[in-house]
C-alpha cells in the first residue's frame, strides 16, 4: 500500500515539475508587451540622402513640461495672457488619445519661454504637429 502511495506522489511531482517548466518556458513571450525607444523619435527623412538631427537636451526638456515633471516659474498673470492662447492652439492639435490626459493650457503662466519653446520642439518632433 505505501509502495502504490509513493509511486502515485512520483508521478505527481513529476507532473507538477513538467507543468511548472512548460509555464516558466512560455511565460516570456507572454510579458513581451514593448518598451519606450530609449532616444527621441525623429521623423524619417523625406529624401534619402537627408539625415534628421534631433536636439536631446531640447527634447528632453520639452518632454519633462509636457509630462508636468519639469520645474516650473512662479506664476505671472502677463506670461499667461501670451501662453494661453500658444497652449490653446497646440492642445486643439494634439492626437486623441493625448489630448484627452494632457490638458496644456494649465501650463499657462508657469513656464519660461526657454522651457515654452522646448515644448515646442517636444511636439513637432513626438507628434509630428505643427506648432506655428
Amino acid at each position: 500500500m505505501f509502495q502504490n502511495a509513493n509511486a502515485d506522489s512520483r508521478s505527481f511531482r513529476r507532473g507538477l515539475l513538467l507543468a511548472c517548466a512548460a509555464l516558466v518556458a512560455t511565460a516570456g513571450p507572454l510579458a513581451a508587451s514593448g518598451t519606450y525607444p530609449p532616444v527621441a523619435p525623429a521623423k524619417p527623412p523625406s529624401r534619402p540622402g537627408e539625415k534628421v538631427v534631433v536636439d536631446n537636451r531640447t527634447y528632453e526638456i520639452g518632454k519633462r513640461v509636457y509630462q508636468t515633471r519639469a520645474r516650473v516659474a512662479d506664476f505671472s498673470a502677463v506670461r499667461a495672457n501670451e501662453q494661453r492662447p500658444v497652449l490653446q492652439r497646440w492642445q486643439s492639435r494634439l492626437p486623441w488619445p493625448s489630448n484627452q490626459f494632457v490638458d496644456l493650457t494649465t501650463l499657462a503662466g508657469c513656464v519660461t519661454e526657454d522651457q515654452l519653446r522646448s515644448l515646442e520642439y517636444y511636439l513637432a518632433i513626438r507628434f509630428r504637429m505643427r506648432t506655428n
